[in-house]
């Protein structure tokens, strides 16, 4: 069997060659089941189940590495308890998700905070994040052991870093013997158990090679080693092997992606298709993307391009920038140009930038989506109206009420009242630190006649709340269904998106404290969620890109496999387009397998792969512009400092000046 290498570019029609395969042997007589698609996340996944065009079929096996292991976890169980005597007690294994690893794995650090002061500057919530996130992640997808991860980090440090070094590899040991008393796997444990006992566990194995025929696989270029090591093991079995490649790929290094020794193992000895240009932008775009990618790295340009960028908005203060994108914004929808096909791209969506666009376009009847992955569940208005109640509802929860904001907002979103009426309301019940009655405290007038009927019953509500003991998960559902359902009226897919995200989130929550042995968890889930810990995921449920502008950062927007008429690049004198893997006690890059022991970190290695990130980051996402850029600048950061350079002096070595008095025109 001689496997099939397919290699190309962002949209040059990879995945497309895949189903075809996938098509071809199906219709030729082959079972669903028996071909395995592997791709590069959930959201891959039910890409590939939504878009396969069959007319009757049985399973369809298309899952990320991570989520086939899991499956393969709670139908091997068996074999696994036999071999690791401290999962004995437990009948199923329970999947720890990012959020509560962070929560855990902060418990630990908060001990050491002291300790860790002297050795980095970084809070003890940001060293929880990239312990058990970042670090733990990448080395058991390198294969490497808390012993082994310390010590190379250590090594390619600082010698008198030495101390923090040690502290990681014990927090590291612990938590993972945290995990293996409760039975609740994390992303390395899942990973360890899966790679040392099942994959070492002959009938396993023999079922495994039983099972599926064809294996394909999807975005090779986003894989880690642990899945390429799966990948060579399985496929040696098949009839058929497809992987496909994708050459401007590799965006998720930082989480251990290592496109160059995918590339290295699995080219060699493989039929190589290769697949050139791109379906998703113009001729000239792909070659000013590469042209691009080239200046990044240092390159001189051999031309200059006239088509590609529309309009340079230039500004001295960040808030007048965005100002004038979401004029630009409502100048191409006043065009024709739908919303969904228009992408405003910023390494960094914060607060200010969401708030202001959805605001401003809102005004104007332009929906915004937000995709950024960095989003948090905190700041959506639903979850927070939840948590506002949890902490009228329980006082001993210590939810944080600084200010009267968060009780105006939930009344504004409960009662449909308008900002100045729930403000009055908001700062009465801050004031009171309870719902007032509204004779008594003569704000029946102030707040309305018309909503006293609904504000009665939410103030009824809350105080029989009160009488009742309330797990985590279903005081969120009682808000749902008791509260928000009859006071708003129907739920649209956005808000209730917000609402299921809390409620799985405290489900999962309250699932693993169990399993810890911890009793009094409702405070520590509102004190994850008041922190940011919880991420808001994307909306999957249909696609943001049809109907609203997608706000995102360019990795979300990759991921997301979306494709525009008009990107609007933001901030593009800022550095944030050079992103660095390196955080201040994990590096990715150190923890590879084609690391040398006893190299050292330096900040010339660093920058060059900044370089790299960026250039790899820009050639993908102009690749996925079907039509015009337009580049947005500012001269001073959010806190007043300058800002030069970032892709701007790239963009004016590759871009002609434009004609002056023509706004809009094309540059010259």
């Amino acid at each position: 069997m001689v496997p099939t290498l397919i290699l190309g570019g962002t949209g040059s029609g990879k995945t497309a060659a895949l189903m075809r395969r996938y098509y071809e042997w199906v219709r030729g007589g082959s079972r669903t089941d028996q071909v395995l698609v592997l791709t590069a996340g959930s959201i891959h996944s039910a890409n590939w189940r939504k878009n396969l065009k069959l007319e009757a079929h049985g399973p369809i096996e298309a899952l990320s590495f991570f989520g086939f292991i899991q499956r393969e976890l709670n139908l091997f169980w068996a074999p696994v308890q036999a071999a690791m005597p401290a999962l004995k007690d437990w009948v199923r294994p329970e999947f720890l998700n990012i959020e509560i690893a962070h929560h855990l794995m902060r418990g630990l650090v908060d001990p050491l905070e002291v300790d860790f002061s002297t050795q980095v500057k970084a809070s003890p919530q940001r060293i929880a994040i990239q312990i058990a996130s970042n670090l733990s992640t990448v080395a058991a997808a390198a294969g490497l052991n808390a012993g082994e991860t310390a010590r190379r980090l250590a090594m390619a440090d600082r010698q008198e870093k030495g101390q923090l070094y040690d502290m990681i590899q014990g927090l590291l040991e612990a938590f993972r013997e945290q995990c293996l008393r409760a039975g609740i796997l994390d992303y390395g444990l899942s990973l360890q158990l899966f790679t040392g006992v099942l994959m070492q566990h002959g009938p396993y194995l023999e079922h495994l090679r039983a099972r599926y025929r064809y294996l394909l696989v999807d975005d090779l270029d986003e894989s880690v080693p642990a899945e390429q090591d799966f990948v060579a093991a399985l496929a040696g079995r098949m009839e058929q092997v497809v992987y496909a490649f994708g050459t401007d790929g590799g965006h998720a290094g930082f989480m251990g992606a290592d496109p160059v020794s995918a590339l290295q193992r699995f080219r060699p000895g493989a039929a190589v298709t290769e697949l050139t240009g791109s379906h998703t932008c113009s001729a000239e775009a792909f070659e000013f993307g590469d042209a691009m990618g080239e200046r990044i790295m240092g390159r001189r340009p051999t031309r200059r391009f006239t088509d590609i960028v529309e309009d340079r908005i230039a500004t001295d203060l960040r808030g007048d920038m965005i100002e004038q994108v979401v004029q630009k914004v409502t100048a191409l929808v006043d065009r024709g140009v739908p919303p969904g096909e228009i992408a405003l791209l910023g390494p960094h969506v914060d607060k200010a930038l969401e708030v202001t666009a959805q605001r401003a376009l809102g005004a104007r009847h332009i929906p915004v989506q937000n995709l950024s992955l960095s989003r948090r569940l905190v700041d959506e208005p639903y979850a927070r109206a939840i948590i506002t109640l949890a902490g009228l509802v329980h006082p001993h929860w210590r939810i944080p009420r600084d200010s009267a904001g968060s009780f105006a907002n939930a009344m504004q979103l409960l009662l449909k009242l308008d900002p100045i009426r729930s403000s009055i309301l908001g700062d009465a019940i801050w004031r009171l630190g309870d719902l007032p009655d509204l004779d008594e405290s003569g704000l029946r007038r102030r707040v309305g006649f018309e909503r006293s009927e609904a504000y009665e019953y939410l103030r009824q509500w809350v105080q029989e709340a009160r009488q009742r003991e309330w797990p985590t998960d279903a005081f969120a559902q009682a808000v749902v269904s008791e509260v928000m359902a009859p006071l708003i009226g129907d739920l649209t897919p956005d808000k209730l998106h917000a609402c299921q995200q809390l409620l799985i989130s405290a489900h999962r929550f309250r699932q693993a404290m169990e399993r810890f042995g911890a009793g009094a968890y409702g405070s520590e889930y509102v004190k994850m969620l008041t922190e940011g810990t919880v991420a808001a995921e994307p909306l999957e449920a249909y696609d943001p890109a049809k109907d609203a502008v997608t706000l995102a950062t360019p990795y979300a927007y990759l991921s997301s496999r979306l494709s525009s008429q008009y990107q609007i690049w933001i901030d593009v004198s800022g550095d944030g387009w050079y992103p660095n893997d390196v955080k201040e006690i994990a590096n990715p890059h150190v923890l590879s397998r084609r690391w040398e022991e006893g190299d050292r970190w330096t900040d010339t290695r660093n920058n060059r792969i900044r370089q790299a990130n960026a250039a790899r980051t820009v050639k993908a996402l102009i690749r996925r512009c079907r039509g015009r850029l337009v580049l947005a600048e500012c001269s001073l950061t959010p806190w007043g400092q300058e800002q030069e350079g970032g892709l701007s002096d790239a963009f004016g070595d590759l871009i002609r000046e434009k004609v002056k008095g023509q706004p809009g025109a094309a540059f010259q």
